[in-house]
């Protein structure tokens, strides 16, 4: 007889992170470490500048009852019924600037940190996570309810199709899917694409990988 296993998506919600505490910036450092984009202090202070002006908003993604063991780091803000699964950034800028993405009279919101730490991957968490971040955009004080789209980046799925080969010049380890294809079916839209990524492939060459950029239309009249 087999014997099948279901993993159930845990509840989670998001709590506001503040990266003028030492434990939650010092907690962020570890898992952009994890993640491997964005991890030096230049970045995390930055975000700590644009975080005080107003202009990024930054959760923890939190999960009550997980079935795996604890994270030690779970608890950020002295919760001890949720745990630490991640964090995301709602947020009114881009560097370089870019009103298709981001505006800051928060028209248009765009996803800059994403990062599901990898024990709680897989379980169906990140689409949880993009309805609540949906749900922030129209609601102060990070979203505005004149808020009308939330836009994104991700590496282009041309890497999984016609350009294969471009991606095996970075060896494994690499994404096991196109976040492209995942964010469009959650109803976001591509509409341009521009080299945004630089990376060095086994070789030690650098070259620059393509981003698509996508948009979903959340505005609601009232």
């Amino acid at each position: 007889m087999t014997t099948t296993t279901t993993t159930t998506t845990p509840e989670c919600h998001l709590t506001p992170l503040n990266l003028q505490d030492h434990d939650q910036y010092t907690e962020l450092h570890r898992q952009r470490i994890l993640c491997g984009w964005d991890s030096d202090i230049s970045d995390l202070d930055n975000w700590k500048e644009k975080q005080e002006a107003g202009l990024k908003g930054f959760f923890w993604i939190m999960i009550s009852n997980p079935d795996t063991n604890t994270n030690t780091h779970a608890d950020t803000n002295g919760d001890k019924k949720h745990t630490n699964a991640g964090h995301i950034s709602l947020d009114a800028y881009t560097e370089p600037p870019d009103a298709d993405l981001a505006r800051a009279d928060k028209s248009v919101l765009v996803v800059q940190n994403f990062f599901i730490l990898p024990e709680y991957q897989s379980r169906g968490l990140g689409r949880k996570v993009m309805g609540l971040v949906e749900e922030v955009a129209r609601t102060e004080p990070y979203g505005s309810a004149k808020c009308r789209a939330i836009a994104l980046t991700a590496l282009s799925k041309r890497y999984w199709h016609e350009e294969k080969h471009v991606r095996d010049r970075l060896g494994p380890g690499g994404p096991p899917y196109s976040n492209q294809e995942w964010y469009e079916r959650l109803g976001y839209v591509a509409f341009k694409e521009e080299d945004r990524y630089e990376v060095r492939d086994l070789e030690g060459q650098v070259f620059m990988l393509k981003s698509t950029s996508l948009r979903k239309e959340v505005y609601r009249e009232c």
